[in-house]
């Protein structure tokens, strides 16, 4: 069953993923000095195997870099888009013409996880103090299969259990490009509660 997010801890959650999400699309407006708009972002309580249609529900040449976050409180965090936005992600990041690039290779993937990793920092910072906790991770890696992507979680068999996490997500455009590219964050629904527990904690301290 999907149990409800209490309203006070969702609310901050919710306003700490949209304060992180717009600091992310300010840096990456400055770095490639177009406009990155935040379309939309969202938290929820949801089955894992349903994560597919967050990360793009129409396109099949899908492109995922996928980080671990290990600690106590164990999450993953990917960065999502259509191979074609992703090409032009490179070509913007190496000064080449939009187009330049057919398809993923040696010469744009590591640029590619660069930008993975400096998207992902940002969430990853905010997180960390938020849950006042440091996180271990290595180097982004990359999958092409959306549904195969979520076995690679850890998180249990999610094709034959009911398996649930507390997924948030975000939705980057640079319109002037057509570009859209997700960042969604799942932490597994064992570690909920202890999620809550410390923005309660937070709370409290606040309030005092």
């Amino acid at each position: 069953m999907i149990r409800k997010l209490p309203r006070l801890e969702s609310k901050i959650l919710k306003e700490m993923w949209l304060a992180c999400s717009e600091s992310a699309a300010k840096a990456l407006k400055e770095m490639i000095n177009k406009e990155v708009k935040v379309s939309s972002t969202s938290l929820k309580i949801m089955l894992l195997n349903e994560i597919p249609k967050i990360l793009n529900p129409e396109e099949v040449s899908i492109t995922i870099f996928l980080l671990h976050l290990k600690n106590s409180i164990q999450g993953v965090i990917l960065l999502s888009s259509p191979l074609k936005d992703i090409l032009k992600m490179a070509d913007i990041f190496l000064k080449k013409e939009i187009g330049y690039f057919k398809g993923l290779s040696d010469e744009n993937l590591p640029v590619l996880k660069e930008l993975a990793n400096i998207l992902f920092g940002y969430f990853i910072n905010t997180i960390q103090k938020l849950l006042n906790t440091t996180y271990n991770f290595s180097e982004p890696f990359l999958s092409v299969n959306p549904f195969r992507v979520i076995e690679d979680f850890g998180f249990g068999s999610i094709y034959k259990e009911e398996i649930y996490g507390l997924v948030f997500s975000t939705t980057f455009e640079i319109p002037e490009e057509k570009i859209e590219q997700k960042i969604v964050l799942v932490f597994k629904s064992d570690d909920i509660d202890k999620i809550l527990d410390l923005v309660s904690e937070k709370i409290k301290l606040e309030i005092s």
